[in-house]
This record gives structure tokens, sequence and C-alpha cells, in this order.
């Protein structure tokens, strides 16, 4: 009855194959832009330049000043041959801080940036953040926000402090400033496929697809697609259960009993009887922890559990 109730309440979603995503699932965007030559089109489309891209491209990327400071992992990051340091992330979901958790990237990259000993810091990197999302943060419209510090007395006064902010938007209605180029890589972000390439003109277009059609036919790349899922699908099911943990450690806290608090939860009572069980090692403190190891401890990983999920689950 336990194993039934949890699958039943966390398969949801049915996964799909790596063929089936586009770029804005976090794995295919990362596993294709690590290559230079496609982060090279797809900076070259977005800045509207040319770009010598260095070869220290790398993905999932993590950044810690020191070890009592959250650290940051970037999606994707890249130098070109005059030092300019570009980060990409795509941002599947709206988490409603994404300006404050972008300032807090860019203070973190900029942390890293003087040499120690340097003391001029003229000498420190420009900076590109770019965000791509499938929803418009600023309420506008538009497909591309482009920020750099300016003076608000005097708009014409840029700081010039070498960073710049990007937000593009893939549903963004107000082309103004956005070459077509750059309108058909916010299509082909929404869907990678053949027609959506084959319909545009672009060189640097065409550069990406060839890519996203190498890591989707890449077996390998399949595989650890599968794992990431399966991991994901172990964290939810052990976050679900120590939070139900929580919930009775709390009630058994109140003064009630099993029976009345799997009414009161809806769960099976066999199940809330075990944790009522196991709980009673640790009473009156109820260690959450111990408790979920009594119950479960190595043989949490059960071949038994069968978890799918939608791509917008993995990697974000």
């Amino acid at each position: 009855m336990e194993q039934t109730r949890y699958k039943r309440r966390l398969k949801r979603r049915k996964r799909k194959e790596l063929k089936e995503l586009n770029l804005l699932n976090r794995f295919l965007f990362n596993e294709v832009l690590e290559d230079p030559v496609a982060y090279r089109a797809v900076l070259e489309i977005i800045l509207g330049h040319n770009i010598r891209l260095k070869a220290n491209v790398q993905s999932e990327k993590e950044i810690r000043t020191l070890p009592t400071f959250r650290g940051i992992r970037l999606d994707v990051w890249g130098q070109d041959e005059e030092d300019n340091i570009y980060n990409s992330e795509m941002q599947r979901k709206n988490t409603r801080n994404l300006p404050r958790r972008n300032r807090y990237y860019q203070s973190v990259l900029d942390a890293g940036l003087p040499e120690p000993g340097v003391v001029d810091f003229n000498q420190m990197n420009n900076v590109c953040l770019i965000t791509i999302a499938p929803f418009d943060l600023f309420g506008r419209n538009r497909c591309m926000y482009t920020f750099r510090m300016k003076c608000d007395e005097d708009s014409t006064l840029d700081l010039d402090d070498g960073a710049v902010r990007i937000f593009l938007n893939t549903r963004g209605t107000v082309t103004e400033g956005c070459s077509q180029e750059l309108l058909d890589l916010l299509r082909y972000v929404e869907k990678s496929n053949e027609r959506v390439a084959a319909e545009s003109e672009s060189r640097c277009l065409k550069l990406l697809h060839n890519r996203v059609r190498a890591v989707k036919s890449n077996d390998e790349n399949e595989v650890r697609l599968m794992q990431l899922w399966e991991e994901k699908a172990y964290a939810r099911l052990a976050g679900a259960k120590a939070k139900l943990i929580e919930q009775v450690c709390k009630k058994l806290r109140k003064g009630k009993n099993a029976q009345e608090i799997a009414e009161e939860l809806e769960e099976d009572i066999e199940l809330i009887t075990r944790i009522c069980e196991a709980a009673r090692e640790s009473a009156p403190e109820y260690d959450c922890d111990e408790i979920f190891e009594i119950l479960w401890g190595e043989d949490f990983y059960d071949d038994e559990y069968e978890y799918e999920y939608e791509d917008e689950d993995v990697g974000e």
C-alpha cells in the first residue's frame, strides 16, 4: 500500500526522449552549447557581431568565492580572445527573483576576476550575462531586454563598467531592435527541429542545429538523461517521505495517535504506524533524519519504484 500511494502521488508526468526535447530543456541546452562552435554561433546571433571564442567553454561551471558564501553554478560559460566573459542561462520557470539572482551571479563572477596583486580595476574583464526564458520577465512583451548601468539624471551617460545583462523572451511580440536572425533563434529555442532550422537563412542557426542533431543522436546522452531523470525521481520521493515524517512528528508532539494522524493527513494507516513506531526511538525530540534512516536507510533506492518526469524537471 505504501509503495502504491507514493507511486500515485509522484507519477504525474511522462518522460520525454532526448530527440523530443527542445533547447528550453537545460540538459540539452548545456550539452549543445558546451561546444565552442555552437556557443559562438548563439552569441553572434544575440550580440550581432563576430566573436572569436576560446575553446574553454564550460557547462555547469561552479564558482565559490569562500566556503561560507553561497556559490553559483553557471549553465554555459565562455571567454573570447579579448577576454570578455559570457554566461548564458536557460530559465524555464519564472522564480520571481531573476533580476536579483542575476545580480548575485554577476557579483560572484566579478569577485573572481581580478587576479591576486592586480590593483588596476580597469583590467577587469567585461562580462555579459544572458538569460533565455519562455516568458516575459518585465511585462513589456519585448523579445529582448538589454541592461547597462546608466545615470538617472542623464540617461545618455553610461557608467561604462563593462557589465551587460540581456534577457531574451522566446514568446515576445515586440521585435524592435531584434534582427531576423535573433527572432529565428528564439523560435528555434522553442521548436528545435529540422523544419524551423530549414526555414531560417541564418548560417549560425544552421551550425547550432547541426550540434543539436549530433547531441540528440548520441546514445550516451540518452543514457545520461535517463540517469538524471532517475536521480530527480528519487530526490522527489525522498523529499515526499521526509516531508511526511515532519508532518507526523508535529502531530505526535501534539499528542495525536497513528489513527488520528493517518485520517488527518489522508495517508495509509500502515505507513503512518511505521513512522510513529520509528519516531519513538528519538522521542520527544523526534529526529526526522534518524527516523528516515530507521525506516528506509540504504533500502531507499528500491527498484520497485517507477517514476517518470517531464523534461522540465531535469536540471531545473
